[in-house]
């Protein structure tokens, strides 16, 4: 299953907050297939596209992602 997920970063610590999301996407054993980063005004918006093989691991991603600071307005579409 293809999902992909849209939030906003805050600008001050962006790269560090993108290390933690792809080590927590890493550590739960989601696959990247896709990765933008666009400037907005006060915030940076992120384009992630994974692929997971158990609905439940994009699940506990989504939940995880929601505890790290600086991630805001998480939305998610999925793809199949």
């Amino acid at each position: 299953m293809n999902a992909d997920l849209t939030f906003l970063l805050e600008p001050d610590c962006t790269l560090d907050i993108l290390e933690a999301v792809l080590a927590t996407a890493r550590r739960g054993g989601l696959h990247l297939g896709a990765l933008r980063v666009h400037n907005k005004e006060r915030n940076n918006a992120v384009h992630l596209r994974v692929r997971v093989g158990d609905p439940h691991l994009l699940d506990l991603f989504e939940l995880r992602l929601n505890n790290i600071i600086g991630v805001h307005e998480l939305c998610r579409v999925t793809v199949e």
